[in-house]
């Protein structure tokens, strides 16, 4: 009698003990195939567009720095991130990454090679398409770690610190000619009513201490839309910590999803970036460091896009001023 008793009494602990792991917030963390790292969901967020944005880091806490050895293909390029997807558990459902018309991920752009030093993480962020409205927790199943379940929906992260005060760029008086550049389609929701951001406004980058800051989207005289962002370095080391080329840096770019369109730099001629002429890219402790660049403007009915600025999550809605 006694054990008939034991056994009903032991199933509830053990069903009460898997809900209140389930009811963990964010962030939530699990280990990862490497010895010493650790892969933590910072966030899943629904985004203005209607797609779901799930942002998270491989952090090394072992005493070894990272570095993908030969044969470990999973590590390489972008496939950490198009190898990552999330379940819906309620409808039983797989969602992949989302990607634009030329196969790219709309995602973090990750530097390589994918290495991770000794106490240092790798941020990344990726859109997928977001799930029914009625859907509060989903499966995300990282690459090189076990899936981390019961992740809920609209629980973020601790926001970034305030900007400061930057130094200013201006645009050349005179510029070159340009070429037409594609627009791809994201195959995303259109956009919602979300309010658009107030700038300037601040968004988390993958390094800890890292700010960006944009500053502003502006139609200009010359027909085109101008942003203009500053990364600012509130930590101990220098960001990043492999210098960056002015092309890795142009890989700005912003997307009407009004008529599901993305824009990426404007360029001349001869293939260069119209936008801030820096050579190789570093902020160090304490610095700021302001870029420009020209993009197409969207047709004249569209006020607010949303921004992809390089080594930082999406900033989304943006009016244009």
């Amino acid at each position: 009698m006694r054990l008939c008793r034991i056994i009903p009494a032991l199933a509830v602990a053990v069903v009460l003990a898997q809900a209140a792991a389930w009811a963990q917030p964010l962030p939530r963390s699990a280990p990862t195939e490497i010895d010493g790292v650790n892969v933590v969901v910072e966030s899943a967020v629904r985004a203005s567009d209607g797609s779901l944005m799930i942002t998270w880091s491989y952090v090394n806490e072992g005493p070894q720095d990272f570095r993908p050895r030969s044969g470990e293909f999973q590590w390489m390029g972008q496939l950490p991130i198009f190898n990552t997807y999330y379940v819906d558990p309620k409808n039983k459902k797989k969602y992949e990454v989302i990607k634009d018309n030329a196969a790219q991920p709309l995602a973090s752009r990750l530097r390589q090679p994918f290495e991770i030093p000794s106490g240092e993480r790798r941020r990344i962020w990726a859109k997928f398409p977001a799930p029914p409205a009625n859907v509060a927790t989903i499966d995300f199943y990282p690459v090189g770690a076990p899936p981390i379940e019961g992740v809920p929906i609209g629980t973020a992260a601790a926001s970034a610190s305030e900007p400061r005060p930057a130094a200013s760029a201006t645009v050349p008086s005179s510029a070159p000619a340009t070429q037409a550049v594609a627009a791809a389609e994201p195959p995303g929701a259109p956009a919602s009513s979300a309010a658009p951001k107030v700038l300037p406004h601040v968004a988390a980058t993958e390094a800890p201490g890292v700010t960006v800051v944009l500053k502003s989207v502006t139609r200009e005289p010359s027909g085109m839309i101008k942003i203009v962002w500053a990364y600012e370095n509130h930590g101990q080391a220098e960001f990043p910590r492999d210098s960056l080329t002015r092309q890795q840096l142009m890989q700005t770019y912003y997307v009407d999803y009004k008529n599901v369109k993305k824009y990426e730099v404007v360029r001349d001629q001869a293939a260069q970036p119209l936008a801030s002429p820096v050579g190789a890219f570093v902020v160090g402790p304490g610095e700021s460091r302001e870029l420009w660049a020209m993009f197409p403007a969207p047709p004249a009915n569209v006020d607010a896009v949303s921004v992809y600025l390089p080594l930082a999550q999406p900033i989304e809605p943006v009016r244009i001023q």
